[in-house]
C-alpha cells in the first residue's frame, strides 16, 4: 500500500442478547472501544482478513455474514484514509483470549445501553443501534463518519 491509498479495515460486528463485543484499544494515552476486525492484506479477500484478525487478535472463530456498513474516515490534513467494511458474525468457534499488542489492551461484552457512554471509533454509534434496533435486518447502508 503506497502513502496515498486508502487503508481498507474490516469489523466484525458480534452481539449476545444485549451485549456487544468491542476490543479496547490505547493510543497516545487515550482509551477507546471499536469493533473487533483489522487491515485488509495484498491477495486477501475481506472474509478471510476478518476470520484471520480475529483469530490473531481474540482467538475466535468467526462466520462472516452480510455486510453492514460501510463508512470511511478521512483525518484533515489527508495523512490517512480508512475505508470501514463492518460485517455481522455470528461466533463458531474458540475461546475469547486476547492477544494484546501496542494498541490492544482487551476486549470484552459491553452492554448496549453502555454504548452511548463510551469512546468509540469510528462513531457509527447511532447507525449501530438502529440497526440493532431493526435485527440487522437492513442491507448495507453508506455512514459518513468525520475523523477524531
Amino acid at each position: 500500500m503506497s502513502a496515498r491509498s486508502p487503508r481498507i479495515r474490516v469489523a466484525g460486528l458480534a452481539t449476545r442478547g444485549s451485549r456487544l463485543l468491542v476490543v479496547q484499544h490505547e493510543r497516545d494515552g487515550r482509551k477507546y472501544y471499536l469493533l473487533p476486525g483489522g487491515g485488509v492484506e495484498w491477495g486477501e479477500g475481506c472474509h478471510a482478513a476478518l476470520r484471520r484478525e480475529f483469530a490473531e487478535e481474540l482467538s475466535l472463530r468467526p462466520a462472516v455474514g452480510p455486510l453492514l456498513f460501510v463508512h470511511e474516515s478521512l483525518e484533515p490534513g489527508g495523512r490517512r484514509h480508512i475505508l470501514n467494511l463492518t460485517f455481522r458474525v455470528r461466533l463458531a468457534g474458540g475461546v475469547l483470549r486476547v492477544h494484546r499488542d501496542r494498541r490492544l489492551k482487551g476486549a470484552r461484552w459491553l452492554e448496549r445501553r453502555e454504548l452511548p457512554r463510551i469512546a468509540f471509533y469510528p462513531d457509527i454509534r447511532r447507525e449501530l443501534l438502529s440497526a440493532w434496533d431493526r435485527s440487522f435486518r437492513d442491507g448495507a447502508k453508506w455512514v459518513e463518519t468525520p475523523w477524531e
